[in-house]
């Protein structure tokens, strides 16, 4: 969506989200104008640090048999160990169609029932194949996380489109990535500054949650709202995080950082801290993190871990008619509620489920601050 749009608009652009289909592209070759039949075809993409995935069952609409010999068709035997799948849905002409996947087949389940022959297929974006090294070294000359990020992603440049890493502060000690996959080293990073690491539809993303307000949908209460949730809650919440690490140089004095606020994730005023006084100086965590070598990096694993705590305050779910433009690591605007619910929420993960009788998407949210 290139500006925010409500249910009511999109249900007059999709015709009141009727006549939807669904597009299947293997290494770019349409497999849903063959003679396949996709059923229980469910697609997640998160901003969390696990792969976005998909699944489907993809059946032959006939069987051969030669001297009583089964034959599977050729097109069945496309849907292989790691071409990559491209997942569209519809609403109306073919020829307006949205990517909701992209990614690369990594299992596949054959099954023959009688007479008929069925492929389960699962399929994950690119972190999954950055999970399958290990490696260490000194990344040199690099003074920034985000230079690191964006040459090692040079290595998988022709496994994805584009790329959108946010720019990261110097630091005066080497990065190392020290007997790990290249999928832990960017994760491990993205922990330590409180980051996103992400991909969708072919986009790599390395965010700061401050880089990102865009509300891209504007929800509330009418028929194309399925169901909307929402909870609050104490568990996990804190009033100050602190990171210890020993100095080498001076052992009898070690780097410590403290965190007392957090980065604010939506529109909201209040945080746990602010609705009870059950939230004070006692909840406190100390973190001993010997990698940690000064104090200001101290400070921002400190203030990252109680930004990914805090996170932990207000979240839920809404469904509804099937959105393919809906997408994590964007915000979705809540409206017409109640005053401590309308609220700016982030997206971080978005559920399509489509067979060929329906078409739903389930948005999971959160926020720190109601």
């Amino acid at each position: 969506m290139s500006a925010r749009m409500t249910l009511d608009d999109l249900a007059k652009k999709y015709n009141n989200f009727s006549d939807h289909s669904l597009v299947v592209e293997v290494e770019g070759e349409d497999m849903s104008i063959k003679s396949l039949i996709f059923q229980n075809v469910q697609v997640t993409l998160t901003s969390g640090f696990e792969a976005s995935y998909c699944s489907f069952s993809v059946l032959a609409a006939t069987s051969v048999y030669d001297e009583d010999e089964l034959k599977v068709s050729q097109d069945m035997s496309k849907f292989s160990l790691g071409k990559k799948v491209d997942i569209y849905v519809t609403y109306g002409s073919k020829e307006n169609k949205f990517k909701i996947f992209s990614g690369y087949i990594t299992s596949e389940n054959f099954e023959y029932s009688g007479r008929d022959v069925k492929y389960d297929i699962e399929a994950m974006d690119l972190k999954s194949l950055m999970m399958n090294n290990l490696r260490s070294e000194q990344k040199k000359d690099i003074k920034r996380y985000s230079e690191a990020v964006t040459n090692l992603l040079k290595d998988y440049s022709s496994l994805y489109d584009t790329s959108d890493i946010d720019q990261t502060d110097e630091i005066n000690v080497p990065i190392e990535q020290y007997n790990q996959s290249d999928y832990d080293f960017i994760v491990s990073i993205a922990k330590k500054l409180n980051f996103l690491f992400y991909i969708i539809n072919g986009t790599v993303y390395f965010k700061n949650y401050n880089s990102i307000s865009e509300s891209i949908l504007t929800i509330y209460p009418c028929d194309y709202l399925m169901s909307f949730k929402r909870e609050i809650s104490l568990s996990s919440q804190i009033k100050k995080v602190t990171v210890r690490s020993n100095d080498e140089m001076n052992p009898s004095t070690p780097i410590e950082g403290s965190a007392t606020t957090f980065d604010i994730i939506g529109k909201g005023n209040k945080s746990a801290s602010d609705i009870t006084a059950l939230i004070d100086d006692k909840m406190h965590k100390i973190i001993i993190d010997n990698s940690v070598k000064s104090v200001a990096e101290a400070e921002a694993r400190a203030k990252a871990e109680l930004t990914k705590a805090s996170l932990k305050f207000s979240g839920g779910e809404f469904e509804t008619f099937g959105i393919p433009e809906l997408v994590p690591g964007k915000y979705v605007t809540v409206e017409k509620i109640n005053d401590d619910i309308n609220n700016d929420y982030f997206i971080k993960e978005v559920t399509h489920s489509i067979d060929i009788n329906s078409y739903k998407t389930i948005c999971k949210y959160e926020v720190n601050k109601i």
